[in-house]
């Protein structure tokens, strides 16, 4: 008599494999053949486990930092398997250095995909937009190679018609003083800069208005800044700033932490027409109006431009009215924690 067997009760659905502190060791001490059979070993388990997963939704692998070799196979058996229930897929720092890595063109119906720069291609941003696809996340952090490049905006352009519906969103999160990796003419739906060191130039700015004016809805400089800010108007962002939600009309997410005037939070809130949500460093603002006077404002609106711009409580007052909610600005602890969402 043979007994049925039960069904699980629960199937996993997500999977998340930080190995970065093994990987860190194995790397450190590569030439110890022991540690290199582990790690291989290792990998080989993964690889198991990963192909014997059923309805894998959501799976994160995080700074392996592999040899190509090791990527060029760890992924096949998801890509057989999965390559239909899997709706998030996270690959930051997947390998060391420069890797096309065109399994990600395989999960037909993948939603968010977050990779860094180092693992995308032509080849594979030509399958990936074939892909039913909205966000792509492409990450710098610590740990991405220098060899990393920019895919050509010819590129992007095909992508961009192939699956116009495909959101890229551009996040640099790193202590060290390095930039942004610019991705020209791409659909660029945020940019988010997590950097004590980075800093915002003027030809950022400029460079930000040229190629992703008509999709911007998310912008920010996150954390304190640890390098020199003037006071003065003449050398600061503040027209920049400006200049930059007026150029972009899509803005929805803003954030400042520059060394600004009180005018300057004002003029933002005033001329960003799709602005919903406003994050603003109290420590990096200046009481002042120091604006001069625009020919081509009327006399009443430089006025209250003075006016509001005298108090902070006058300026969060009048932001408060422009935004239509209540508005304040952020104290260093709360502007540290801050997470502004990208799905709205």
């Amino acid at each position: 008599m043979c007994c049925k067997r039960d069904k699980p009760k629960y199937q996993i659905v997500e999977v998340l494999i930080p190995l970065q502190d093994f990987v860190g060791r194995g790397r450190r001490f590569f030439s110890r053949p022991p540690i290199v059979r582990h790690w291989r070993k290792l990998l080989e388990a993964v690889k198991r486990l990963l192909g014997n997963l059923t309805n894998l939704k959501r799976l994160e692998l995080t700074d392996l930092m592999l040899d190509n070799s090791e990527a060029m196979t760890l992924l096949d058996d998801v890509c057989c398997e999965r390559c239909e229930s899997l709706r998030y897929l996270s690959l930051s720092n997947f390998t060391k250095g420069q890797y096309q890595l065109l399994h990600l063109g395989v999960f037909v119906n993948l939603q968010i995909l977050v990779v860094g720069p180092q693992n995308l291609g032509e080849q594979v941003m030509e399958l990936i937009s074939h892909t039913k696809l909205k966000h792509l996340h492409i990450v710098q952090t610590r740990l991405t190679p220098a060899s990393a490049r920019s895919l050509s905006p010819k590129c992007w352009q095909a992508a961009a018609k192939q699956n116009p519906n495909m959101r890229v969103h551009l996040a640099l999160e790193t202590k060290t003083d390095r930039q942004l990796l610019w991705q020209e003419k791409a659909p660029v739906n945020s940019i988010l800069v997590d950097s004590p060191a980075c800093k915002l130039e003027p030809d950022n700015v400029m460079r930000i208005i040229q190629w992703y004016s008509e999709n911007l809805r998310y912008f920010g400089y996150l954390g304190i800044p640890k390098y020199h800010q003037p006071k003065s108007f003449n050398e600061r962002m503040d027209p920049f700033l400006v200049m930059l939600v007026k150029e972009c009309p899509k803005i929805e997410t803003f954030v400042i932490r520059e060394k600004v005037s009180t005018s300057t939070v004002l003029l933002v809130a005033e001329q960003c027409k799709s602005l919903k949500r406003y994050y603003v460093r109290r420590n990096a603002v200046i009481l002042k109006c120091d604006w001069p006077c625009n020919p081509n404002w009327e006399d009443s609106y430089f006025n209250w431009l003075k006016k509001s711009s005298r108090s902070y409580e006058e300026t969060e007052n009048e932001v408060s009215r422009i935004l239509g909610f209540r508005w304040k600005m952020l104290s260093d602890k709360e502007f540290v924690a801050l997470n502004p969402p990208l799905y709205t």
